[in-house]
């Protein structure tokens, strides 16, 4: 009796090894089969999904600026295929676009104690109350000069390195034009936060070229300014992969939202 169990045992071990070759061999063949045809599908996600963080890294900037009250650049590196986020901090005195100087004469001084107090008796209100409305005005004006000269850093430096048709014609002018930045590079930090790290295009994808206020980049380094009232221009950035399928990805300064379409759009 107990020979006669062990060959039931044996048949039973021989019955399953077969039964499993045959399962690996069919599967082999399906896969033979399939991989050709998913291949296509696997690359169409890799670019949707580089497309999808892309429209998320420009909401997270936005709302980052907003947030923490303060003006971020957006750096996109189209030779190397990267971008991140630096903040920018410029010294108050170092650029004066003279708007606090205008509409005054010889002999004008900004308002002082005296001043403030003849407004407050002109206005009904009361010296704190425009000591307060000059703190504030002071203020918004400081925030303004800072925005915007980040602005024009980031549009000067553009287009310091975007290539164009003049090249071709060598340089209008035989001195070099140079805006006097101080020490502008050891200005900038880099922002580290979980939803705005440096990122790299995935393998096979690509950034073709960056719209930025109509302007077109397609190699170098672009600065995209976010000012905690959202971007200063529209930007519009084209992805592109091996297989020459394109996703548009669209940052609105309007809305403050960004949009992901599916093949090379055109916003002229």
């Amino acid at each position: 009796m107990h020979k006669v169990q062990n060959h039931n045992d044996r048949r039973t071990c021989a019955f399953v090894l077969i039964e499993l070759i045959v399962v690996v061999v069919l599967i082999g063949m399906i896969a033979a089969v399939a991989f050709p045809m998913l291949l296509p599908a696997i690359a169409f996600g890799r670019i949707e999904g580089a497309a999808r963080h892309l429209a998320g890294y420009g909401e997270s900037a936005m709302a980052h600026a907003a947030l923490m009250k303060e003006p971020i650049i957006v750096k996109f590196d189209l030779d190397a295929q990267e971008y991140w986020c630096v903040r920018r901090t410029a010294p108050e005195d170092s650029f004066d676009f003279g708007i606090r100087d205008q509409g005054k004469g010889e002999g004008e001084r900004e308002k002082g104690p005296s001043d403030l107090a003849g407004l407050a008796t002109a206005k009904n209100l009361t010296s704190e109350d425009a000591a307060a409305l000059d703190k504030q005005s002071r203020q918004m004006q400081d925030a303004f000069d800072r925005l915007a000269r980040v602005a024009l850093l980031a549009r000067a430096k553009n287009a310091r390195r975007e290539s164009g048709i003049m090249e071709e014609f060598g340089p209008l002018f035989e001195k070099e034009f140079k805006l006097d930045i101080h020490d502008e590079e050891d200005a900038e930090e880099e922002i580290v936060e979980p939803l705005l790290n440096r990122s790299t295009m995935p393998e096979d994808t690509r950034v073709e070229s960056v719209v930025l206020g109509g302007t077109t980049f397609s190699r170098g380094i672009v600065e995209v300014e976010v000012s905690p009232l959202g971007l200063s221009a529209p930007v519009v950035i084209y992805i592109t992969d091996a297989n020459e399928e394109y996703y548009t990805v669209e940052w609105d300064p309007i809305t403050g939202l960004t949009y992901m379409y599916e093949g090379k759009e055109s916003f002229t």
